[in-house]
């Protein structure tokens, strides 16, 4: 050989691998931007692989954004607990609903069933723990709390609500799991 190198591949990436970068690129672009503005093609890039991957991993963009958000929920359900003073929602919760959002608009199909399941057992679980609700009545309390927090994350402008108004909503929902349930929670 005269010295020269040989170019070097870059080493094969597993498919999980790739599926993983793929999610992980497609949430780094999620933290500051809705999702109609995030392109596949953007995810693919910054993810290090072609935009076809994302039609054959996942079935299109709405199949992707799905994965996102039941990674989302699952972490947001481990992190959830209301606090009655809080002014402003977590942005790991405004980004669900805007995920849950898009997909519901964009793909039906793909948001039906009871994807925000982990996110409202664990409220249920608070619930019961802090206050002492019954199983169902939890169960209620917490899809509520889920509607509450959804509606104001779409819809603030449109009502007019303040970061205020999200703190007494907040300050509401904690009231209603001491009225329904059996020991104090202040």
């Amino acid at each position: 050989m005269s010295g020269e190198e040989t170019p070097r591949r870059r080493p094969r990436t597993s498919r999980d691998d790739a599926r993983q970068n793929m999610l992980r690129a497609a949430r780094e672009l999620l933290e500051d931007r809705d999702p109609d503005t995030v392109t596949v093609r953007e995810i693919a890039e910054r993810a290090g692989h072609h935009h076809r991957f994302v039609q054959d991993w996942f079935g299109g963009k709405a199949g992707l954004y799905l994965e996102v958000l039941n990674e989302m929920t699952v972490e947001l359900a481990a992190a959830m607990e209301l606090r009655p003073a809080e002014a402003v929602p977590d942005l790991r919760i405004v980004r669900a609903v805007r995920m849950l959002s898009w997909l519901t608009a964009n793909a039906p199909e793909a948001a039906g069933g009871d994807r925000m399941r982990p996110l409202v057992n664990r409220m249920a679980s608070f619930y019961r723990d802090r206050f002492g609700v019954e199983v169902d009545k939890a169960q209620l309390l917490a899809r509520h709390a889920v509607l509450v927090f959804t509606g104001y994350v779409l819809f603030k402008d449109a009502f007019g609500l303040t970061e205020e108004d999200y703190a007494e909503m907040v300050d509401i929902q904690f009231r209603l799991g001491q009225v329904y349930g059996t020991r104090s929670g202040f």
